[in-house]
């Protein structure tokens, strides 16, 4: 199959949030299964400069914008649309609800059939106006009806277009690249953690883009408030940064709240093999979001085996309740982060006990890769393309005879 994503920054990323994960990992995995997949990138969000160019078998193929707030992404993905409509793709996989408002394009002019993902309700964020969110409500009116097929990443978001919109979707729930076990005696690692003076197990993680509604600055404060024996013992290890220039604000506002409190270390944004020492090597996970899809952040601690304390919104309970349905677990590993008392109260109780939190590392890994690694989820799709383009084939069949 020929397939095309349209919608991301682009990839490999230089910065960029779950959206660009998602697509690099689907693409890598769709090429090593035989597929050719393009993906329409932004040029100031990539590591390249050509117009196009090959990412381990992924053909990545620039196209201009203008670098503006509430133009960048339409733009592109307008520009996307119509190129990718005459370049005889099979399937064209729209990312989030925003760009999908345009896949109307190709769904008038190529014969190719139309996905999308719907990862999240955009309009939650708080990063935009009363116009973008109007847009972006209007934009998942649109992506329920425009594609051939929709898919959400989360049993959660999969119930509420049911109810809202009477349609069934296609569930497949985000992906994970499956980290090996902890090994204390890897000198990669060692070397990682020595750069910010970490020790293995003595750091809290926090992982994410620097937009407010990942409630990063509710994480400093309740590390502020934690006693001084615990924030001598352990550091908050903050990676990521603003995803671009229109979040700086909020990022200039954390470092602030971090002033005067020598552990709290921002690294910026980290990947790969370094990412992965980072994980692996976390005492906790801490996801304080206010509004997800489904947290490849939350996925990648527990496949490196390292439990997460998360905010109580569905999506990250729903991953908590397929690890146990105890809710002793449930209550440990949860609360409304938007109260401080319970919060710290909660991350206290946990630095104090390490062996319950040993204990739940172990039972985690192994119930997160096999439902939630990718090598599990690549097939998914080639069945939800594969039968998409089989109908269409059959229909036109049925209409030739």
């Amino acid at each position: 199959m020929r397939i095309a994503f349209i919608g991301q920054k682009g990839i490999p990323a230089k910065k960029g949030g779950g959206v660009e994960v998602y697509v690099e990992n689907l693409a890598l995995g769709l090429v090593a299964a035989g597929h050719q997949v393009t993906v329409y990138a932004r040029k100031k969000y990539t590591c390249r400069k050509e117009k196009e160019f090959n990412y381990k078998g992924v053909h990545v193929r620039h196209l201009p914008t203008i670098y503006n707030k509430y133009l960048e992404a339409w733009l592109h993905t307008l520009l996307a649309s119509l190129h990718a409509s005459f370049c005889n793709y099979d399937i064209i996989h729209y990312q989030a609800i925003g760009p999908t408002s345009l896949a109307f394009i190709p769904r008038i002019f190529s014969r190719a059939k139309i996905f999308a993902t719907f990862h999240c309700r955009d309009y939650e964020h708080d990063k935009w106006g009363p116009i973008s969110r109007l847009y972006l409500k209007i934009s998942e009116i649109l992506t329920i009806y425009i594609p051939h097929q929709v898919i959400t990443i989360s049993e959660i978001l999969q119930k509420y277009i049911k109810e809202r919109y009477s349609k069934d979707v296609i569930y497949i729930p985000q992906g994970v690249k499956t980290f090996k076990n902890f090994t204390p005696e890897n000198s990669f690692e060692k070397r990682v953690l020595s750069k910010f003076g970490l020790l293995p197990k003595k750091y809290i993680l926090l992982v994410s883009r620097f937009v407010s509604h990942k409630g990063i600055h509710l994480a400093i404060e309740m590390y502020k408030n934690l006693p001084k024996v615990f924030k001598e013992e352990f550091k908050l290890v903050i990676i990521g940064g603003a995803s671009s220039v229109y979040t700086k604000d909020y990022e200039e506002k954390l470092r602030e709240m971090a002033k005067g409190e020598e552990n709290i270390i921002f690294t910026g944004f980290k990947s790969g093999k370094t990412l992965e020492a980072f994980f692996k090597n976390a005492y906790i996970f801490i996801q304080p979001s206010k509004s997800e899809g489904l947290s490849i952040a939350l996925l990648e601690s527990f496949s490196a085996g390292v439990p997460a304390f998360v905010n109580n919104i569905e999506e990250n309970l729903q991953v908590l309740k397929i690890i146990s349905s105890d809710p002793e677990f449930i209550k440990d590993f949860s609360c409304d982060v938007r109260d401080k008392k319970i919060f710290t109260r909660r991350i206290n109780y946990l630095l104090m006990h390490p062996d319950l939190v040993e204990k739940w590392g172990k039972i985690i890994k192994g119930k997160i890769d096999a439902i939630y690694g990718w090598e599990n989820l690549i097939p998914q799709y080639e069945i939800a393309y594969g039968y998409s383009l089989t109908q269409a084939s059959f229909k036109t069949k049925i209409k030739t005879a």
